[in-house]
């Protein structure tokens, strides 16, 4: 599945990426450039900002993981109404 999320870098401005991969403990991004280590905010739809953490990152493709993993009712919304 893939949908479009909110991506923010601390004191930057969020930019729209393409959300791959998603589980309860992060996701895979791209069309958007990353730096491995930096701390961020994914934000799904209107859902609250998830603080997040690039974990790899590869010219305009990023894997990301959650800083604390997703409730199995956040991601069952997520998957199901966000990303439609």
């Amino acid at each position: 599945m893939r949908m479009i999320a909110s991506i923010r870098e601390r004191s930057a401005t969020a930019h729209d990426a393409v959300i791959s991969d998603l589980s309860r403990t992060g996701c895979r991004v791209s069309n958007i450039f990353l730096r491995a280590g930096n701390p961020i905010w994914v934000r799904f739809g209107h859902l609250a900002p998830i603080e997040s953490r690039v974990i790899w990152a590869r010219s305009d493709i990023a894997g990301i993981r959650f800083e604390h993993p997703l409730h199995p009712a956040v991601l069952d919304h997520i998957t199901n109404r966000v990303a439609r």
